[in-house]
Order: structure tokens, then C-alpha cells, then sequence
């Protein structure tokens, strides 16, 4: 009995820095490129895909669902004609397989939901604490933290603390916006769920930590998908008290729109992110040549509409236009990059997996499904994030940027862990 126990404990302890590695490849992205040799990088994230395949056993859980086909499909439609393949990028190649794998393996760990959740809150609360203690204090910022990036990333750095938008521990103050972001998400979560006062009020204090940090850094999308998400898990999350909350969740947006109005009229530095909707009207372009970049990469996509360029090739080709290596909108660089038929495969999977994911947590509020708080909390953090994910994909990178693609794919994972849970007792409602 004993050796079975400590080889349970050591298989649980495994798995656990497996998910810390795995979740550090989102929210220490910009850190682990530095410290990490990417020789190192390729051995740990091949070494993760490697335990997890050993490790899963086949159960109920893992008898197919409807949204493998379309996993599998986006998983074919990401290796043909792969640019990282031609470049040996082999990092970034095997980053992807592992958070495809995990989709159906999570499934059939005990309890994944609770872990991932847990382990990237915590994880995360580090942005919070260094984007505030960075703000004020200037001399550590460009003295230590800028100085372990190359010389052209410290004088983009330094530009944009010059500005007023902090990057914290980040390589620039997008990424550091995405942490904050998913922070929040997970914060809010945790706050709906609390089992008792003492700690929904510990939550709500990180929560306006981390809001305040994500303040900091100016980031318009960041911030306003970020509470155009909250907004609507909170109204999932009041299904079983229909009555009025359309009324409710209107008088929260009008209370969210006077306080940022107000913020701005009198602390327009705090809320700079305002201000740039201003700044940037006034100079002709609200997108900031985003339209620019995006008429160049329709056009690539006419050369090969139905299959594409291939995944990440738009970079090769961005110099030439004068425009970014990105299209900032992620549904137009599906197109030019995997044509129609792999635009079609990814839009299938983002669009059917929210489905999905509204329908289980509304499940679980009108008390069809009883699932503990615990585990409802975690479905809320998955549509928090997928909603995120899906509206920041009209203005940024998120499908090619870690530290959005590596929790919403978490995300997704979380929802086929409850998925199987749900259809494994068949149609017993009680799947607790």
C-alpha cells in the first residue's frame, strides 16, 4: 500500500511541474526566452508530450467527442506547409502539439481543472505585484529588468515606460496587457465562487490589484474585452435568477462606462487607455495601420485562397509591404496563411467550442448538471477567457502569441474535461 501511495504521489507530483512548465510557457513567456536555453526549451516541452502520452490510460473519457474531429483537423491544417518546419524552429512547433495533446489527455487526468486554475492564478499574481512595484520604481525598471533584454527591445522598452505604459516583467506592454488580462479572468472567477467572505474579499483585493496593474499599462483591447468578458459570465452565472438580470447586467454596464468616464476626467494618466482612443482619432487612425497591414495580407491571401501560404509565411513576406510580421487580426491571417479550408477548421473550432462551453456552465446554474462551486468556477474562467480570446482575435495575435494561446487552449481543455464528465454518467444529473 505504501508503494502504491508514493508512486501516486510521485506520478501527481510529476504531473504538476509538468502543468507549471506548461503554464510558464503562457505567463513567463518573456522570461523563460531569456534564462532558458532553446535547446533546453525543445528537451523540456518534448519531455512533457513524452510523460503525458505515458502517463494516459485509456478510460471512458477518452472515447471520442464531436470537437476531435475538428481538433485533429486544425492539428493537420497547422502541420502542412508549417514555416517553423522550414526554419527548424522546433520549439515553437512542439509548443503547439503539446497544448493539442493536452486537449485530449487533460480529460483523463483526475481533478485538471482545479490544478490548471490554481497553479495559473498563482503564477500569474507575480505580473500584478511587479507592474505596480515597477511603475514607482523607475530606477529598478531600467536598471535591472530592462537590462536583461537586447539592446533594440531595452529602447522599446524604455520608449513605452516613457510613455507611461508599463511592460512589468514582460518584453513589451502588449504581453504584459495578455497576463493581466487572463489575471483578471481567473481573479473574477474566484471571486463568483468564494466559499466564505473572508476569502471573496482577499479576491476582490487581488482583483483591484490586478485591475490598477492592467491600468498601467494602457492597453485599450486589453482592458475592455477583459470586462466584456466578466460581463457576460456574469450573466451565465445569474441563469438561475433570470428574473431582471438583463436590467442588472445593464445597469452594470452603464456603472462600468460613468466610472471609466469619470476616471479618465480625473486621472487621465491612470486611465491613458481612454486618452489613446483620442490620440489616435485625432492622428486619422484609430487601427494604427492595422488597415494598412490588413489590405497587405488580403492580398497575399488572393495568390492562394483555398489552401493558404502556409502557417506563420506571412512573415517572410510583412518586410515587403512595409507592415508588421502579424496581421493583428488573427481571422484575416487564418486566411491568407491556411486559405478558406483551414480559416473554415479554426473558426469551426473557436466558434463550436464556446458553444459548448456557454451551454455546460448554463447547465450547471440552472442546477441541470450539479457540479460543487469549485468546478463551476473553473467553467466560468473558461468562457471568460475564450470570449476574450475570440474578440482579441479582431485586433491582435493571440492564436500566435503565448501568453494567449497557451491559456485559451487550457481553456479548452477545461471544457472537454467537463464535457466527458458530464457524458460518462450518461444522463445522471448528478455528476458530482
Amino acid at each position: 500500500m505504501e508503494r502504491n501511495g508514493l508512486k501516486i504521489s510521485k506520478n501527481r507530483l510529476l504531473l504538476n511541474l509538468i502543468f507549471i512548465y506548461i503554464i510558464s510557457l503562457g505567463i513567463w513567456d518573456s522570461l523563460t526566452n531569456i534564462f532558458i536555453p532553446n535547446n533546453i526549451r525543445i528537451v523540456l516541452c518534448g519531455f512533457s508530450l513524452f510523460v503525458l502520452l505515458f502517463m494516459t490510460k485509456w478510460t471512458k473519457r477518452m472515447s471520442p467527442l464531436p470537437c476531435d474531429i475538428l481538433f485533429i483537423l486544425s492539428i493537420l491544417v497547422y502541420c502542412i506547409n508549417n514555416y517553423y518546419i522550414e526554419i527548424n524552429n522546433s520549439f515553437g512547433y512542439l509548443r503547439y502539439f503539446l497544448l493539442f495533446a493536452l486537449l485530449f489527455i487533460g480529460r483523463t487526468i483526475y481533478n485538471f481543472p482545479n490544478r490548471i486554475v490554481k497553479l495559473y492564478t498563482y503564477m500569474s499574481l507575480i505580473h500584478v505585484f511587479a507592474t505596480i512595484w515597477l511603475k514607482f520604481d523607475a530606477y529598478s525598471y531600467k536598471n535591472i529588468i530592462v537590462k536583461m533584454f537586447d539592446a533594440k527591445r531595452q529602447s522599446l522598452l524604455l520608449a513605452h515606460y516613457a510613455h507611461g505604459w508599463i511592460s512589468g516583467l514582460a518584453n513589451h506592454y502588449s504581453s504584459n496587457g495578455m497576463y493581466l488580462a487572463t489575471t483578471i479572468l481567473l481573479l473574477f472567477s474566484y471571486i463568483l465562487f468564494s466559499d466564505s467572505n473572508r476569502r471573496k474579499k482577499q479576491f476582490k483585493l487581488l482583483f483591484c490589484l490586478a485591475f490598477l496593474a492592467l491600468l498601467f499599462t494602457g492597453k485599450r483591447a486589453h482592458m475592455i474585452f477583459s470586462v466584456m468578458a466578466m460581463l457576460l459570465v456574469y450573466y451565465i452565472y445569474s441563469a438561475n435568477k433570470k428574473h431582471g438580470r438583463f436590467f442588472k447586467i445593464l445597469t452594470i454596464v452603464i456603472g462600468v462606462i460613468g466610472f471609466f468616464y469619470i476616471g479618465y476626467s480625473l486621472f487621465p494618466n491612470l486611465f491613458s487607455f481612454i486618452g489613446r482612443f483620442y490620440e489616435t482619432a485625432e492622428d486619422g487612425d484609430v487601427t494604427q495601420g492595422r488597415l494598412t497591414t490588413w489590405t497587405a495580407v488580403m492580398s497575399v491571401f488572393r495568390t492562394s485562397p483555398l489552401f493558404g501560404i502556409g502557417w506563420m509565411r506571412f512573415s517572410t513576406l510583412a518586410e515587403g509591404f512595409g507592415v508588421t510580421s502579424n496581421a493583428h487580426n488573427v481571422y484575416i491571417q487564418l486566411l491568407c496563411e491556411t486559405g478558406i479550408v483551414g480559416f473554415t477548421v479554426f473558426v469551426a473550432m473557436f466558434v463550436s467550442m464556446f458553444a459548448i462551453s456557454v451551454y455546460l456552465f448554463s447547465k450547471m446554474r440552472t442546477g441541470r448538471v450539479e457540479l460543487p462551486d469549485e468546478e463551476q468556477k473553473n467553467m466560468a474562467f473558461s468562457i471568460g477567457m475564450q470570449l476574450f480570446f475570440l474578440l482579441y482575435c479582431f485586433s491582435g495575435n493571440p492564436l500566435y502569441d503565448a501568453p494567449m494561446f497557451v491559456p485559451y487552449f487550457l481553456s479548452l481543455g477545461i471544457t472537454t474535461y467537463y464535457w466527458c464528465l458530464v457524458r460518462t454518467l450518461n444522463n445522471t444529473e448528478d455528476i458530482t
